[in-house]
């Protein structure tokens, strides 16, 4: 079954050493394709090749796959991790702090710039003394972190990242979702799948689904041996 949604980009990014969270982060691109028409996606990356290039203009939307090592991020998200770092300092230090607290879905506080206002605040910013871009403000984006609960830093990268972008103005589709190696994992992910496209759909027509309105791909496990972060 096909949901239709107003045509819109999505921006997957992953970050992942042995390649779980970016297979994890393919598999739901091509579920959120194939089930919501109009869905598509801009590409799919590590997190480090999108540093200083996310807009609110070109990546209304993005799904972001990773998970932890002990207590750090992937090798390739380290340093969207620190640029993150970087501009939630900028942010406080222009005393333009966004509360950290999670927001309800809903309208956000200012709306995203059009195109030609984007480009003009770029401009603007090459002056020390101009307002610094926000890239995040306006993004609507969900988090999903692959791990394995019986290491103390269970998903710590994942759910920082995932509170950077909302402190920065992005808002949150759904609450971060945890797949976890060491139970049903699985399960885990399809459970929040749904949700995950449910959400989607709910932002994009105002449409909230009480029953079971999707018909998803059957995901198989490759093998029996669990997965590596």
């Amino acid at each position: 079954l096909e949901d239709t949604i107003p045509e819109v980009s999505m921006l997957v990014l992953y970050g992942s050493n042995s390649g779980t969270a970016e297979d994890i982060a393919h598999r739901l691109a091509k579920s959120g394709e194939s089930v919501l028409n109009g869905l598509e996606i801009s590409d799919i990356k590590p997190l480090d090749f999108y540093v200083g290039k996310i807009n609110p203009v070109e990546h209304p939307l993005i799904l972001i796959v990773t998970s932890t090592y002990e207590d750090a991020p992937p090798q390739n998200a380290i340093a969207f991790s620190a640029w993150l770092d970087k501009l939630v300092l900028e942010l406080a230090e222009s005393k333009n702090e966004i509360s950290p607290e999670e927001e309800l879905p809903g309208p956000p506080r200012d709306p995203p710039p059009s195109p030609e206002e984007y480009k003009m605040s770029l401009l603007r910013g090459k002056s020390r003394s101009a307002k610094r871009v926000n890239p995040f403000k306006g993004v609507k984006f969900a988090v999903l972190g692959v791990g394995n609960s019986q290491w103390v830093t269970y998903q710590t990268a994942a759910k920082r990242l995932d509170e950077k972008i909302q402190k920065l103005g992005g808002r949150r589709l759904l609450k971060m979702g945890e797949m976890d190696v060491d139970g049903k994992y699985e399960e885990d992910l399809l459970g929040w799948k749904k949700q995950w496209l449910q959400s989607i759909l709910n932002e994009f027509i105002a449409f909230e689904d009480t029953s079971d309105s999707f018909v998803f791909d059957e995901i198989k496990v490759r093998n029996s041996v669990k997965p590596k972060m």
